[in-house]
């Protein structure tokens, strides 16, 4: 093999892992608020914040 096709190569497999973990990571973010709480634990702090806060 030349150089050019095991450079080709390495590059392929890289750009593959970093496909994988974002693809993963995406996952994870989907149900997670710009805070990075997921969004139901984000709605009871909203709750508790409003009960104490805004009597």
């Amino acid at each position: 093999m030349s150089k050019a096709d095991i450079s080709y190569y390495d590059w392929e497999l890289a750009f593959k892992k970093r496909e994988g973990e974002k693809k993963s990571s995406h996952s994870n973010n989907r149900y997670l608020t710009s805070t990075g709480i997921p969004e139901s634990q984000f709605r009871e702090h909203l709750e508790k914040w409003k009960k104490e806060n805004l009597k």
